[in-house]
């Protein structure tokens, strides 16, 4: 599919928190976001849990992927992705 352009000095997130009998919400932008807490880059591999699914089919019978095109795949299914933005580690304890 086709990646969506985000615009992100309007962009806006909401987090709610609750805790100690009380709750807070704060409204952020990516810009504000990133401008807080930096921005990282990471790019990553993802490797799909039913590259052997005709291995678990054989195991534990019909699953999610029998009956479709991937019934047969044996391994290969993996793809890779780049994000950046602000750490969820580093600004959600400052909420």
């Amino acid at each position: 599919g086709e990646t969506r352009e985000v615009a992100a000095l309007a962009h806006e997130v909401e987090f709610s928190t609750t805790g100690d009998d009380a709750e807070a919400t704060t409204t952020l932008s990516i810009h504000e976001l990133e401008r807080r807490f930096g921005r990282a880059t990471i790019t990553s591999v993802i490797q799909c849990a039913g590259n052997r699914a005709v291995e678990d089919i054989a195991a534990t019978g019909p699953s999610g992927f029998s009956g479709t095109p991937y019934e047969k795949i044996s391994h290969g299914m993996v793809g890779n992705a780049t994000w950046s933005g602000a750490r969820f580690s580093d600004f959600l304890p400052a909420l």
